[in-house]
Protein backbone atom coordinates (compact mmCIF):
# COMPACT_ATOMS: atom_id res chain seq x y z
CA UNK A 1 0.00 0.00 0.00
CA UNK A 2 0.76 3.60 -1.15
CA UNK A 3 -0.47 6.33 -0.14
CA UNK A 4 1.85 9.36 1.01
CA UNK A 5 -0.29 10.39 3.97
CA UNK A 6 0.95 7.44 5.21
CA UNK A 7 4.12 6.68 4.96
CA UNK A 8 6.59 8.02 1.94
CA UNK A 9 7.92 4.66 1.35
CA UNK A 10 5.41 1.63 0.43
CA UNK A 11 3.57 -0.36 4.23
CA UNK A 12 3.94 -4.00 3.29
CA UNK A 13 0.57 -5.07 5.60
CA UNK A 14 0.47 -8.53 6.02
CA UNK A 15 -2.58 -10.73 6.16
CA UNK A 16 -5.35 -10.36 9.24
CA UNK A 17 -4.72 -14.31 10.02
CA UNK A 18 -8.46 -14.32 10.45
CA UNK A 19 -10.25 -17.17 9.53
CA UNK A 20 -13.17 -17.03 6.67
CA UNK A 21 -15.86 -17.73 9.50
CA UNK A 22 -14.47 -14.46 11.96
CA UNK A 23 -14.07 -12.26 8.56
CA UNK A 24 -17.64 -13.20 8.20
CA UNK A 25 -19.02 -12.18 11.85
CA UNK A 26 -16.95 -8.98 11.13
CA UNK A 27 -18.64 -7.98 7.83
CA UNK A 28 -22.23 -8.82 9.57
CA UNK A 29 -21.01 -6.52 12.65
CA UNK A 30 -19.82 -3.96 10.21
CA UNK A 31 -23.02 -3.85 8.29
CA UNK A 32 -25.50 -3.97 11.15
CA UNK A 33 -23.31 -0.57 12.05
CA UNK A 34 -24.24 1.01 8.90
CA UNK A 35 -27.57 -0.56 8.25
CA UNK A 36 -29.50 2.74 8.34
CA UNK A 37 -27.00 3.99 5.89
CA UNK A 38 -27.12 3.65 1.53
CA UNK A 39 -24.01 2.10 1.70
CA UNK A 40 -22.80 -1.69 0.64
CA UNK A 41 -20.28 -3.17 3.46
CA UNK A 42 -17.96 -5.58 1.36
CA UNK A 43 -14.72 -7.31 1.49
CA UNK A 44 -15.50 -7.61 -2.26
CA UNK A 45 -12.27 -6.22 -4.68
CA UNK A 46 -14.03 -5.54 -7.11
CA UNK A 47 -17.44 -4.23 -5.62
CA UNK A 48 -14.93 -1.42 -4.31
CA UNK A 49 -13.05 -0.73 -7.40
CA UNK A 50 -16.16 -0.24 -9.33
CA UNK A 51 -17.45 1.99 -6.68
CA UNK A 52 -16.50 6.13 -7.65
CA UNK A 53 -13.54 7.23 -5.80
CA UNK A 54 -15.78 9.71 -3.84
CA UNK A 55 -17.86 7.53 -2.60
CA UNK A 56 -15.86 4.53 -0.99
CA UNK A 57 -13.45 3.98 1.77
CA UNK A 58 -11.07 0.86 2.45
CA UNK A 59 -10.41 0.23 5.93
CA UNK A 60 -7.24 -2.42 6.03
CA UNK A 61 -7.40 -5.19 8.84
CA UNK A 62 -3.66 -6.18 9.58
CA UNK A 63 -1.85 -6.56 12.55
CA UNK A 64 1.39 -4.18 10.23
CA UNK A 65 0.71 -1.03 12.70
CA UNK A 66 3.43 1.16 10.31
CA UNK A 67 0.87 3.98 9.75
CA UNK A 68 0.26 4.36 13.73
CA UNK A 69 2.40 2.29 16.02
CA UNK A 70 1.17 0.88 18.98
CA UNK A 71 -2.58 1.99 18.30
CA UNK A 72 -5.62 -0.13 17.78
CA UNK A 73 -6.09 1.89 14.63
CA UNK A 74 -6.13 4.97 12.73
CA UNK A 75 -8.02 6.98 10.30
CA UNK A 76 -7.81 10.73 8.88
CA UNK A 77 -10.93 12.71 9.93
CA UNK A 78 -13.11 13.72 6.72
CA UNK A 79 -11.42 11.48 4.23
CA UNK A 80 -14.32 9.57 3.27
CA UNK A 81 -14.52 11.21 -0.62
CA UNK A 82 -10.55 11.62 -0.68
CA UNK A 83 -10.12 7.92 -1.23
CA UNK A 84 -7.88 7.72 1.12
CA UNK A 85 -7.16 3.97 3.51
CA UNK A 86 -8.05 3.85 7.09
CA UNK A 87 -6.40 1.14 9.17
CA UNK A 88 -7.81 -1.75 11.84
CA UNK A 89 -4.81 -2.95 13.78
CA UNK A 90 -7.20 -4.61 16.56
CA UNK A 91 -8.76 -6.95 13.96
CA UNK A 92 -12.16 -6.18 14.86
CA UNK A 93 -15.82 -5.21 13.36
CA UNK A 94 -15.70 -2.22 15.83
CA UNK A 95 -12.26 -0.60 15.37
CA UNK A 96 -13.39 -0.80 11.60
CA UNK A 97 -16.49 0.97 12.26
CA UNK A 98 -14.91 4.09 14.60
CA UNK A 99 -12.01 3.99 11.95
CA UNK A 100 -14.80 4.62 8.89
CA UNK A 101 -16.30 7.15 11.43
CA UNK A 102 -13.47 9.46 10.95
CA UNK A 103 -13.52 9.03 7.65
CA UNK A 104 -16.84 10.59 8.07
CA UNK A 105 -15.50 13.63 10.45
CA UNK A 106 -16.55 11.87 13.22
CA UNK A 107 -14.49 12.48 16.54
CA UNK A 108 -14.68 10.51 19.55
CA UNK A 109 -17.49 10.01 22.42
CA UNK A 110 -15.37 9.67 25.84
CA UNK A 111 -16.50 9.74 29.65
CA UNK A 112 -14.83 12.32 32.07
CA UNK A 113 -15.93 10.29 35.00
CA UNK A 114 -13.49 7.32 33.42
CA UNK A 115 -9.76 6.73 33.44
CA UNK A 116 -9.24 7.41 29.55
CA UNK A 117 -12.00 9.84 29.11
CA UNK A 118 -11.27 10.22 25.75
CA UNK A 119 -12.76 7.31 24.89
CA UNK A 120 -15.60 6.03 26.90
CA UNK A 121 -15.51 2.26 27.23
CA UNK A 122 -19.53 1.76 28.55
CA UNK A 123 -21.57 1.86 31.33
CA UNK A 124 -24.43 -0.65 32.18
CA UNK A 125 -28.13 -1.23 31.61
CA UNK A 126 -30.41 -3.34 32.95
CA UNK A 127 -30.18 -6.12 30.26
CA UNK A 128 -26.71 -5.14 28.95
CA UNK A 129 -23.52 -2.81 28.58
CA UNK A 130 -24.05 0.02 26.22
CA UNK A 131 -21.40 2.65 24.74
CA UNK A 132 -20.70 4.38 21.27
CA UNK A 133 -19.09 3.39 18.18
CA UNK A 134 -16.45 6.64 18.18
CA UNK A 135 -15.66 5.19 22.00
CA UNK A 136 -14.23 2.10 22.95
CA UNK A 137 -17.03 0.05 24.34
CA UNK A 138 -15.30 -3.45 23.21
CA UNK A 139 -16.85 -5.22 25.53
CA UNK A 140 -20.59 -4.23 25.24
CA UNK A 141 -22.98 -5.84 23.69
CA UNK A 142 -25.06 -2.50 22.88
CA UNK A 143 -22.97 -0.11 20.61
CA UNK A 144 -24.74 2.61 19.06
CA UNK A 145 -23.71 6.04 17.06
CA UNK A 146 -24.37 8.51 19.77
CA UNK A 147 -25.17 12.31 20.19
CA UNK A 148 -23.11 12.90 23.61
CA UNK A 149 -26.36 12.40 25.32
CA UNK A 150 -25.42 10.71 28.67
CA UNK A 151 -23.66 11.41 31.82
CA UNK A 152 -20.36 12.74 31.81
CA UNK A 153 -20.34 13.03 28.13
CA UNK A 154 -16.96 14.51 26.46
CA UNK A 155 -18.22 15.56 23.22
CA UNK A 156 -22.16 16.25 23.44
CA UNK A 157 -22.16 18.69 20.72
CA UNK A 158 -21.36 15.81 18.29
CA UNK A 159 -24.62 14.35 16.49
CA UNK A 160 -22.96 11.41 14.90
CA UNK A 161 -25.84 10.86 12.24
CA UNK A 162 -25.68 14.29 11.38
CA UNK A 163 -22.29 14.12 10.22
CA UNK A 164 -22.44 10.88 8.72
CA UNK A 165 -25.11 12.08 5.85
CA UNK A 166 -23.37 15.50 5.50
CA UNK A 167 -19.70 14.05 4.86
CA UNK A 168 -20.42 10.89 2.86
CA UNK A 169 -23.53 8.71 3.02
CA UNK A 170 -27.02 8.95 3.12
CA UNK A 171 -29.99 7.09 4.56
CA UNK A 172 -31.06 4.25 3.27
CA UNK A 173 -35.12 5.05 1.36
CA UNK A 174 -37.63 3.74 4.00
CA UNK A 175 -38.73 0.12 3.78
CA UNK A 176 -42.40 0.57 5.12
CA UNK A 177 -44.22 3.19 5.63
CA UNK A 178 -44.84 4.93 9.11
CA UNK A 179 -48.89 4.83 9.20
CA UNK A 180 -51.46 2.52 8.20
CA UNK A 181 -52.30 4.28 4.84
CA UNK A 182 -48.43 3.76 3.80
CA UNK A 183 -48.11 0.43 5.47
CA UNK A 184 -47.92 -3.20 4.20
CA UNK A 185 -50.88 -5.25 4.21
CA UNK A 186 -50.28 -8.88 5.03
CA UNK A 187 -52.79 -11.41 5.35
CA UNK A 188 -52.44 -14.65 7.53
CA UNK A 189 -53.88 -17.65 7.09
CA UNK A 190 -52.67 -21.01 7.67
CA UNK A 191 -49.20 -20.23 6.21
CA UNK A 192 -46.91 -17.70 8.65
CA UNK A 193 -45.13 -14.69 6.72
CA UNK A 194 -42.20 -12.99 7.77
CA UNK A 195 -40.78 -9.89 7.20
CA UNK A 196 -37.22 -8.10 7.47
CA UNK A 197 -36.85 -4.30 8.15
CA UNK A 198 -34.88 -1.62 9.03
CA UNK A 199 -35.41 1.57 11.57
CA UNK A 200 -33.09 3.69 9.25
CA UNK A 201 -34.09 7.02 11.92
CA UNK A 202 -35.11 7.58 15.24
CA UNK A 203 -38.42 9.30 13.83
CA UNK A 204 -38.84 5.92 11.60
CA UNK A 205 -42.12 3.78 12.18
CA UNK A 206 -42.60 0.73 10.39
CA UNK A 207 -46.37 -0.43 9.93
CA UNK A 208 -47.98 -3.51 8.85
CA UNK A 209 -51.45 -3.79 8.16
CA UNK A 210 -52.14 -7.39 9.55
CA UNK A 211 -55.57 -9.58 8.78
CA UNK A 212 -55.48 -13.12 10.94
CA UNK A 213 -58.68 -15.18 9.65
CA UNK A 214 -58.17 -17.19 12.63
CA UNK A 215 -55.77 -17.36 15.89
CA UNK A 216 -52.61 -15.54 15.51
CA UNK A 217 -49.37 -14.14 17.05
CA UNK A 218 -46.46 -12.19 16.07
CA UNK A 219 -42.67 -12.63 17.26
CA UNK A 220 -39.85 -9.53 16.69
CA UNK A 221 -36.36 -9.75 17.35
CA UNK A 222 -33.64 -7.54 16.95
CA UNK A 223 -31.92 -9.08 14.38
CA UNK A 224 -31.34 -9.16 10.26
CA UNK A 225 -31.43 -11.70 8.24
CA UNK A 226 -27.91 -12.49 8.21
CA UNK A 227 -28.30 -12.85 12.26
CA UNK A 228 -26.10 -10.56 13.23
CA UNK A 229 -27.37 -9.06 16.70
CA UNK A 230 -29.03 -5.14 16.08
CA UNK A 231 -28.05 -1.83 17.38
CA UNK A 232 -31.81 -1.56 17.47
CA UNK A 233 -33.30 -1.85 20.93
CA UNK A 234 -36.86 -2.81 19.18
CA UNK A 235 -39.94 -1.53 20.86
CA UNK A 236 -43.59 -2.84 18.94
CA UNK A 237 -47.09 -2.26 19.52
CA UNK A 238 -49.82 -4.04 18.53
CA UNK A 239 -53.17 -2.19 17.88
CA UNK A 240 -56.60 -3.35 17.27
CA UNK A 241 -59.59 -2.75 14.82
CA UNK A 242 -60.24 0.77 16.70
CA UNK A 243 -56.47 2.06 16.57
CA UNK A 244 -56.51 1.31 20.73
CA UNK A 245 -52.67 -0.46 21.60
CA UNK A 246 -53.44 -3.80 23.23
CA UNK A 247 -49.73 -4.92 23.48
CA UNK A 248 -46.52 -3.12 23.56
CA UNK A 249 -43.37 -5.32 23.53
CA UNK A 250 -40.07 -4.09 24.46
CA UNK A 251 -36.60 -5.68 24.29
CA UNK A 252 -35.21 -3.83 27.58
CA UNK A 253 -34.26 -7.27 29.53
CA UNK A 254 -33.35 -10.26 26.02
CA UNK A 255 -32.01 -9.09 22.91
CA UNK A 256 -35.41 -10.47 21.77
CA UNK A 257 -38.52 -9.39 22.02
CA UNK A 258 -41.23 -12.07 21.62
CA UNK A 259 -44.76 -11.81 22.66
CA UNK A 260 -46.47 -15.05 22.93
CA UNK A 261 -49.99 -13.26 22.80
CA UNK A 262 -52.45 -14.84 20.92
CA UNK A 263 -54.24 -12.88 18.68
CA UNK A 264 -58.12 -13.21 17.71
CA UNK A 265 -59.21 -13.23 14.31
CA UNK A 266 -59.73 -9.74 12.89
CA UNK A 267 -57.43 -6.94 11.63
CA UNK A 268 -54.47 -5.35 13.79
CA UNK A 269 -52.11 -2.93 12.73
CA UNK A 270 -48.36 -3.98 14.09
CA UNK A 271 -45.93 -0.57 14.64
CA UNK A 272 -41.71 -1.18 15.19
CA UNK A 273 -39.86 1.43 15.95
CA UNK A 274 -36.44 2.23 17.88
CA UNK A 275 -36.71 2.27 21.72
CA UNK A 276 -34.45 3.41 25.16
CA UNK A 277 -33.18 1.71 27.76
CA UNK A 278 -32.57 3.31 31.31
CA UNK A 279 -31.38 6.59 32.11
CA UNK A 280 -28.22 7.97 30.26
CA UNK A 281 -28.49 10.80 32.07
CA UNK A 282 -28.58 9.39 35.39
CA UNK A 283 -25.91 9.16 38.14
CA UNK A 284 -24.86 7.09 37.58
CA UNK A 285 -25.51 6.61 33.84
CA UNK A 286 -27.57 3.69 32.61
CA UNK A 287 -28.84 2.02 29.56
CA UNK A 288 -29.40 4.37 26.45
CA UNK A 289 -31.45 6.97 24.43
CA UNK A 290 -33.66 6.26 21.52
CA UNK A 291 -31.27 8.52 18.91
CA UNK A 292 -29.02 5.56 18.00
CA UNK A 293 -31.13 2.70 18.40
CA UNK A 294 -31.22 1.54 14.69
CA UNK A 295 -31.06 -1.37 12.77
CA UNK A 296 -32.61 -4.38 11.27
CA UNK A 297 -35.16 -6.64 13.25
CA UNK A 298 -37.37 -9.87 11.76
CA UNK A 299 -41.20 -9.84 12.27
CA UNK A 300 -42.84 -13.36 11.97
CA UNK A 301 -46.81 -13.30 11.48
CA UNK A 302 -47.75 -16.58 12.58
CA UNK A 303 -51.31 -18.48 12.87
CA UNK A 304 -52.49 -20.22 15.36
CA UNK A 305 -49.61 -22.31 16.48
CA UNK A 306 -49.40 -25.76 16.94
CA UNK A 307 -47.90 -27.01 20.56
CA UNK A 308 -44.90 -28.71 20.71
CA UNK A 309 -46.58 -32.44 21.15
CA UNK A 310 -48.93 -32.22 18.64
CA UNK A 311 -46.52 -31.07 15.99
CA UNK A 312 -44.45 -34.62 16.86
CA UNK A 313 -47.74 -36.55 17.36
CA UNK A 314 -46.03 -37.46 21.12
CA UNK A 315 -47.41 -36.85 24.10
CA UNK A 316 -45.10 -38.10 26.70
CA UNK A 317 -43.53 -35.55 28.52
CA UNK A 318 -40.50 -33.59 26.56
CA UNK A 319 -37.76 -32.14 27.92
CA UNK A 320 -35.90 -28.57 26.19
CA UNK A 321 -32.59 -28.08 26.94
CA UNK A 322 -29.40 -26.38 25.37
CA UNK A 323 -28.78 -23.11 24.31
CA UNK A 324 -31.71 -22.66 22.06
CA UNK A 325 -35.16 -24.32 22.09
CA UNK A 326 -36.65 -26.29 19.47
CA UNK A 327 -40.39 -24.81 18.02
CA UNK A 328 -43.22 -25.58 16.90
CA UNK A 329 -43.81 -24.76 13.63
CA UNK A 330 -46.08 -24.92 10.47
CA UNK A 331 -44.14 -23.95 7.58
CA UNK A 332 -41.85 -27.01 7.05
CA UNK A 333 -43.37 -30.49 8.11
CA UNK A 334 -42.95 -33.70 6.85
CA UNK A 335 -47.39 -34.15 7.40
CA UNK A 336 -47.99 -31.10 5.69
CA UNK A 337 -49.45 -29.51 9.33
CA UNK A 338 -46.64 -28.51 11.76
CA UNK A 339 -43.71 -30.16 12.98
CA UNK A 340 -40.61 -29.23 15.26
CA UNK A 341 -37.79 -26.67 14.63
CA UNK A 342 -34.42 -26.43 16.08
CA UNK A 343 -33.59 -22.92 17.50
CA UNK A 344 -31.31 -20.71 16.12
CA UNK A 345 -27.61 -21.64 17.64
CA UNK A 346 -24.13 -20.05 17.03
CA UNK A 347 -20.71 -21.37 17.04
CA UNK A 348 -20.32 -24.13 19.48
CA UNK A 349 -23.63 -24.52 20.91
CA UNK A 350 -26.60 -26.79 20.30
CA UNK A 351 -30.63 -26.97 20.80
CA UNK A 352 -31.83 -30.35 22.35
CA UNK A 353 -35.00 -32.04 23.03
CA UNK A 354 -35.36 -35.27 24.64
CA UNK A 355 -38.16 -37.88 25.63
CA UNK A 356 -37.62 -41.20 28.12
CA UNK A 357 -40.04 -43.63 27.21
CA UNK A 358 -40.39 -47.20 27.61
CA UNK A 359 -40.88 -49.20 24.65
CA UNK A 360 -39.52 -51.86 22.61
CA UNK A 361 -38.94 -49.57 19.54
CA UNK A 362 -38.91 -45.85 18.09
CA UNK A 363 -39.49 -43.95 14.44
CA UNK A 364 -39.74 -40.49 13.36
CA UNK A 365 -39.02 -38.58 9.99
CA UNK A 366 -36.31 -35.40 10.13
CA UNK A 367 -34.99 -33.23 7.96
CA UNK A 368 -32.18 -31.08 7.56
CA UNK A 369 -30.15 -27.89 6.06
CA UNK A 370 -26.94 -27.27 7.42
CA UNK A 371 -23.52 -26.53 6.84
CA UNK A 372 -22.19 -29.74 5.12
CA UNK A 373 -19.57 -31.42 7.47
CA UNK A 374 -20.01 -29.11 10.30
CA UNK A 375 -23.03 -28.20 11.56
CA UNK A 376 -25.13 -31.42 12.46
CA UNK A 377 -28.62 -33.01 13.04
CA UNK A 378 -28.05 -35.80 15.44
CA UNK A 379 -30.29 -38.64 17.43
CA UNK A 380 -29.32 -40.22 20.44
CA UNK A 381 -30.51 -43.26 22.63
CA UNK A 382 -29.50 -43.71 26.33
CA UNK A 383 -26.25 -41.19 25.24
CA UNK A 384 -25.10 -43.66 22.46
CA UNK A 385 -25.26 -41.51 19.62
CA UNK A 386 -27.03 -43.35 16.28
CA UNK A 387 -27.63 -40.84 13.69
CA UNK A 388 -25.59 -38.05 12.83
CA UNK A 389 -25.81 -36.26 9.11
CA UNK A 390 -25.85 -32.45 7.53
CA UNK A 391 -26.17 -30.58 4.67
CA UNK A 392 -29.32 -31.21 2.67
CA UNK A 393 -31.27 -34.16 3.56
CA UNK A 394 -34.97 -34.09 2.57
CA UNK A 395 -37.65 -36.09 4.88
CA UNK A 396 -35.75 -39.21 6.10
CA UNK A 397 -37.32 -41.41 8.45
CA UNK A 398 -35.47 -43.13 11.26
CA UNK A 399 -36.49 -46.44 12.46
CA UNK A 400 -35.50 -49.08 15.40
CA UNK A 401 -37.35 -51.84 16.52
CA UNK A 402 -34.70 -54.20 18.58
CA UNK A 403 -34.83 -51.87 22.00
CA UNK A 404 -35.35 -53.87 25.69
CA UNK A 405 -38.48 -53.51 27.10
CA UNK A 406 -37.09 -50.95 29.55
CA UNK A 407 -37.08 -47.30 29.97
CA UNK A 408 -34.85 -45.45 27.01
CA UNK A 409 -34.08 -41.67 26.94
CA UNK A 410 -34.11 -40.16 23.29
CA UNK A 411 -32.39 -36.83 22.64
CA UNK A 412 -32.70 -34.92 19.43
CA UNK A 413 -29.86 -32.21 18.65
CA UNK A 414 -28.58 -29.25 16.21
CA UNK A 415 -25.10 -28.81 16.92
CA UNK A 416 -23.15 -26.19 15.50
CA UNK A 417 -19.56 -26.27 15.16
CA UNK A 418 -18.39 -23.56 12.94
CA UNK A 419 -19.31 -19.75 12.41
CA UNK A 420 -20.58 -20.15 9.04
CA UNK A 421 -23.74 -20.59 7.63
CA UNK A 422 -25.51 -22.62 5.38
CA UNK A 423 -28.97 -23.42 3.91
CA UNK A 424 -31.34 -22.98 6.51
CA UNK A 425 -29.10 -24.12 9.53
CA UNK A 426 -31.98 -26.00 10.99
CA UNK A 427 -33.26 -28.80 11.41
CA UNK A 428 -36.40 -30.62 11.66
CA UNK A 429 -38.70 -33.30 13.42
CA UNK A 430 -42.18 -35.11 13.04
CA UNK A 431 -44.38 -37.82 13.98
CA UNK A 432 -42.33 -39.09 16.81
CA UNK A 433 -43.94 -42.95 17.08
CA UNK A 434 -43.01 -45.45 19.87
CA UNK A 435 -44.49 -48.65 20.15
CA UNK A 436 -47.94 -49.16 21.06
CA UNK A 437 -47.28 -52.58 22.71
CA UNK A 438 -44.33 -50.87 25.22
CA UNK A 439 -44.52 -52.48 28.75
CA UNK A 440 -46.14 -55.38 27.31
CA UNK A 441 -44.48 -58.70 28.53
CA UNK A 442 -44.24 -57.02 31.93
CA UNK A 443 -47.88 -56.13 32.37
CA UNK A 444 -48.55 -59.59 31.63
CA UNK A 445 -45.65 -61.68 33.65
CA UNK A 446 -46.82 -59.75 36.62
CA UNK A 447 -50.63 -60.50 36.36
CA UNK A 448 -50.78 -64.14 36.77
CA UNK A 449 -53.84 -66.83 36.80
CA UNK A 450 -56.31 -67.14 39.57
CA UNK A 451 -55.95 -69.58 41.52
CA UNK A 452 -58.40 -72.24 39.92
CA UNK A 453 -56.14 -71.59 36.60
CA UNK A 454 -59.05 -70.97 35.01
CA UNK A 455 -59.10 -66.85 34.22
CA UNK A 456 -57.08 -63.74 34.19
CA UNK A 457 -57.02 -60.20 33.58
CA UNK A 458 -55.49 -61.12 30.29
CA UNK A 459 -57.86 -63.53 28.71
CA UNK A 460 -61.04 -61.41 30.45
CA UNK A 461 -59.94 -58.80 28.63
CA UNK A 462 -59.56 -60.99 24.81
CA UNK A 463 -63.00 -62.61 25.72
CA UNK A 464 -64.45 -59.29 26.21
CA UNK A 465 -63.22 -58.04 22.74
CA UNK A 466 -63.92 -61.52 20.68
CA UNK A 467 -67.52 -60.82 21.89
CA UNK A 468 -67.47 -57.67 20.88
CA UNK A 469 -66.96 -58.22 17.47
Amino acid sequence: MNQALWSTSTINAAPSGLSSGEVAEILKLVAEDFAPFDVNVTNDRSVYDSTPSNKRVMCISTPTDTASPGSGGVAFLDTFVDDLVCWDFNLSGDTISHEVGHTLNLDHHGDSSQNAPEYHDGHASESRDWGPIMGSAFEASMVQWSDGNYTSATNNNQDDLDLITNYGLSYRADDYGNDSATGENVSISNMPATRYGIIERSTDIDVFNVTYSSLGKVQISGFGREGAQSNLDVNMSILDADGIIIYTQTSDTSDDAITELILEPGSYQIRVQGDSSGNPNGNPATGWSSYGSLGQYQLNFLPDPPSFSDAIEQYNTITLTGDANWVAQTGTSYDGVDAVESGSVFAGESSRFSISKQTTSVSFWYKVSSESNYDFFEFYIDGSRRLRTSGEVGWTQFNDNSLSNTTHTFEWRYTKDNYVDSGSDKAWVDKVVFDQNGGYQEWSSTNSASDGGTDDSLMAMVSSIWSNT
